[in-house]
């Protein structure tokens, strides 16, 4: 039987850092299983924070009066029986030097539980020797007590007949969790949010979004791994404090890892290691091809134990190593006698492969739309490893790119690894290219176009200025030929226009000259399209779209021009199509694991939730994407889908979070002109709503739509409109339905309309365009405007609207949430967010903000900003204040 290491219980100490006790989603089903008379298995992967879990069910239990013996499986040794009950206060003050036999245990043991209501709960129930598992089950027996225990991910399933070396150790605990038949709860991967948490605590600071986004990826939600890594990225010079925030400053690719291959590799045999580290060597490999080279039984054990992830996609299932940092750890300590042996074992397999084909994969998407939670926790389990698969592939074809280029480094090879690198950014490998690129006497000069274009969007993504574009267009001119028209039209669509300039007709002109290939016709669609829906003409750029010969061959114009489709119908109010066009061409893009089209579909599909009200889905989409990290030149969209990130957050009250997304909002300025505006006011504007600045955030989104207008932008002036969420005054709301109306964008007419009907206090306006709105997330205008018309019903003795008819006028969701907060404040209680509560009430009970830091793994400045506001938002002067002034209750 394995005993726990020292070094793995102070892990425990450092995991679960992402939740508190109430908001657990492990502790809040199990809580809710006992209570109902359940048993309950709580599993989880190694260094997924089961200790911790422990710790803070027994303080829960406690709390509820519920009597707990509490038993550490860690303890157990082969060397001594009931080792876990020896540690226990009662056995080891009765008779210390005593040899014990289970019976006397049970004696002694018994009368702790004899309440109404008792927990016999064990940290290891998987490590427990067989005489200790005796005595729970007379203790069970003999006592009313409900059996809560954590394990390994692999204990419970049926190995059927793939043993491993530990079967006969574990037989006596598998008896038992056959016997007591519990409920099982799984441990969650920590998504962004948790890692997030995790990291502000371990670096006592804040981390930027890429910080968040690579260690969220590498780790694969682990929160043991997720430590090694910031770990080691602090001792390598990986990580380190940049301008206050902890940032990553080097690749997190050379930094030691050897602690995370010992975690995760201690309970497994050899046969296991050797699958595991094939397995790493070959990378993202078919799953039939996995089992060639590593043997069935020894896959099943690795999958049982949550080592290898598994993905359905257009190429079959395949399988990598799980979390990815395990797999660059094994990697890293394979010698070169070992590299030799596992490369050509992975030759004989591959080199003689025949996979069939697989039915078509179930819809990965459908997993953004769950609201259950075991269909919750199954997503972040999906979504971690689509991003493992989606990294491995990344670097797969990359290589694979870089490699055919270098021997044959023609304009050919050299567009298909550019594209390759568009994923992800490396400044160095994109020079390289660029510099290092032959072009011959029978390239075709739409090829050249192409190459040509790459560069000049890499240019624009690098900093380049004005003067080193202008030179570099001058000299595309001679190679590219009739197709420098595109060059040039492109660089004057999409650069960030200089102050005061304006949208103009000469743009639109240009995108409508002839061009000479297939290719450019595409890309000069594509810059068409994008002005037009900038001028507020959705209509139009489905005219357009509708017209255009067939370019799926080019995939990443063609990638746009899908999206472009997508806003063209949002703006029309066209949500629903919107929605199914993006699922579609995202379920694609997660089947073929493309990174690129994960990121540009992903837009359509968040923002037709959000304007539905959906924020959990929305949120689910954008952090998939996050995962990623900060793609590569001429990604256009991935700015708005962090600004929508960070609008999510606010609204659902984690300010910490939208900060976080804010600052790495504020950071995208890679030259290229944002589609629908600046997207950094939009955010900043919903921050402020939640920290408790409603007015000033929707002065902010006034003044940015006129600006927006003054240069043309009508499309992003209008988002900008229809983000207030106070009534505006007469002359605005006339300015608004005004701009609304000579647009093609229906989306916003409603909002425009009970913006002037609450101007002209008309009710049977105001309930008119209630009817026709999109759900949305801001409750604050929907609350006024049914203010409004209860208002008017009191003055001609009329009742109130009633809960069905107010569902009739704003959909189920929106009354709902209204009935809970009819204010329609984002915040919950006296304005504080949730976090902002939580922490004013520790502080009231006597904590320092140190002592809170600690409770609620946050940074000691962050309890200081979230004091400072509660103070500020309650109208207090101090901390005693909230004691002697602050009734929580009556709130």
């Amino acid at each position: 039987m394995r005993v726990a290491t020292q070094q793995e219980r102070e892990w425990a100490d450092v995991v679960g850092a992402g939740q508190s006790a109430s908001s657990n989603p492990a502790i809040i089903a199990t809580r809710d299983w006992v209570s109902h008379g359940q048993d309950v298995l709580i599993l989880g992967d190694d260094g997924a924070g089961k200790t911790h879990l422990a710790q803070q069910l027994r303080e829960l239990f406690l709390d509820r009066g519920t009597n707990v013996l509490m038993l550490s499986g860690s303890r157990s040794s082969r060397d001594t029986a009931l080792a876990p009950f020896l540690f226990h206060d009662l056995v080891a003050l009765d008779q210390p030097k005593h040899r014990w036999v289970p019976a006397e245990i049970v004696r002694i043991l018994t009368p702790e539980l004899r309440g109404r209501s008792n927990v016999i709960l064990i940290d290891g129930v998987d490590l427990l020797d067989q005489e200790s598992v005796l005595v729970v089950e007379r203790l069970l027996e003999t006592t009313s007590s409900r059996l809560v225990g954590t394990a390994g991910l692999d204990l419970p399933l049926d190995r059927g007949g793939r043993g491993s070396a530990d079967d006969d150790a574990t037989r006596p605990v598998r008896h038992l969790i056959g016997q007591r038949s519990p409920a099982q709860v799984r441990i969650a991967p920590l998504g962004y949010w948790g890692i997030s948490s995790l990291l502000t605590w371990r670096l006592s600071g804040t981390p930027d979004s890429a910080l968040i986004t690579a260690i969220t990826t590498h780790s694969g939600g682990n929160p043991r791994v997720a430590t090694a890594l910031v770990d080691g990225g602090r001792w390598a010079g990986a990580i380190d404090l940049v301008d206050g925030v902890w940032t990553q400053t080097g690749p997190l690719d050379g930094i030691p890892l050897d602690a995370v291959a010992n975690a995760l590799t201690s309970r497994l045999g050899s046969d296991e290691v050797d699958a595991l580290e094939a397995l790493a060597w070959a990378g993202s490999i078919a799953s039939d091809d996995a089992e060639r080279m590593v043997g069935t039984a020894p896959l099943h054990r690795l999958a049982e134990r949550g080592r290898i992830a598994l993905h359905r996609g257009t190429d079959g299932q395949l399988v990598s190593v799980s979390p990815p940092a395990l797999g660059r750890a094994l990697r890293a300590r394979t010698s070169d006698f070992r590299r030799a042996e596992l490369t050509d074992r992975l030759r004989s397999v591959l080199g003689a492969a025949s996979t069939p084909p697989l039915p078509a994969p179930d819809s990965a998407t459908d997993r953004l739309y769950v609201n259950d939670r075991a269909q919750v926790d199954d997503y972040w389990r999906w979504a971690t490893d689509l991003a493992s698969h989606v990294e491995q592939r990344v670097a797969g074809e990359q290589a694979e790119a870089r490699t055919r280029w270098m021997a044959d480094p023609g304009i050919g090879n050299a567009i298909v690894y550019l594209h390759t690198l568009l994923s992800r950014p490396d400044t160095d490998a994109f020079a390289e290219v660029f510099a290092d690129t032959v072009l011959r006497d029978d390239d075709a000069e739409a090829a050249r176009a192409e190459f040509c274009l790459l560069q000049l969007q890499w240019l624009i993504w690098s900093g380049a200025t004005d003067r080193d574009i202008a030179v570099f267009l001058a000299r595309c001119e001679a190679l590219v030929g009739a197709h420098h028209i595109l060059l040039c039209t492109y660089w004057s669509v999409v650069r960030a226009p200089a102050e005061g300039a304006t949208l103009s007709a000469d743009l639109l002109d240009a995108c409508l000259a002839d061009q000479p290939s297939g290719f450019a016709r595409a890309w000069a669609a594509n810059l068409h399209c994008w002005l037009l829906l900038e001028l507020g003409r959705p209509a139009r750029v489905l005219e357009l779209l509708d017209g255009l010969p067939d370019s799926r061959h080019l995939r990443h114009a063609n990638r746009y021009l899908d999206a472009q489709r997508a806003d063209a119908l949002l703006m029309l109010n066209r949500v629903d199509e919107a929605e199914q066009l993006s699922r579609q061409r995202l379920e694609q893009a997660y089947a073929e694991l493309d990174a690129v089209g994960i990121r540009i579909h992903s837009v359509g599909l968040a923002e037709a939730l959000y304007l539905k009200g959906d924020l959990a889905a929305t949120w689910r989409t954008i952090s998939l994407v996050l995962r990623q990290g900060t793609p590569g030149p001429d990604n256009r969209t991935y700015p708005r889908l962090v600004a929508l990130g960070a609008v999510v957050q606010a609204q659902s009250g984690n300010t910490e979070l939208a900060e976080v997304l804010q600052r790495e909002l504020d950071a995208l300025d890679d030259g290229h002109r944002p589609l629908f505006g600046a997207q950094a006011e939009w955010g900043r504007a919903h921050l402020a709503s939640a920290e408790g600045d409603p007015d000033e955030a929707d002065e902010l989104l006034w003044r940015a739509g006129e600006a927006d207008l003054e240069k043309g932008y009508v499309a992003a002036a209008l988002r900008r409109f229809n983000a207030i969420s106070a009534p505006l005054s007469d002359q605005r709301a006339q300015r608004f339905a005004h701009v609304a109306s000579s647009s093609e964008a229906a989306l916003f007419d409603s909002r425009a309309r009970l913006h002037t009907a609450l101007a002209a206090g008309d009710p049977d306006a105001v309930a008119a365009a209630l009817r026709t709105a999109q759900p949305g997330n801001d409750l604050r205008l929907t609350a006024t405007a049914l203010h409004l018309i209860d208002r008017r019903r009191d003055a001609v003795g009329k009742a109130p609207l009633s809960p069905s008819d107010r569902s009739m006028l704003v959909g189920e969701r929106v009354a709902a949430s209204l009935s809970a907060n009819p204010s329609g404040r984002r915040d919950g209680e006296g304005g504080l967010s949730d976090r902002e509560r939580e922490v004013a009430l520790l502080a009231r009970s006597g904590l320092t903000n140190r002592e809170i830091s600690t409770r609620l793994y946050l940074s000691v400045r962050t309890v200081e900003n979230h004091v400072y506001r509660a103070l500020r938002k309650l109208g207090l002067g101090s901390r005693s204040d909230l004691r002697d002034q602050w009734n929580p209750e009556a709130v």
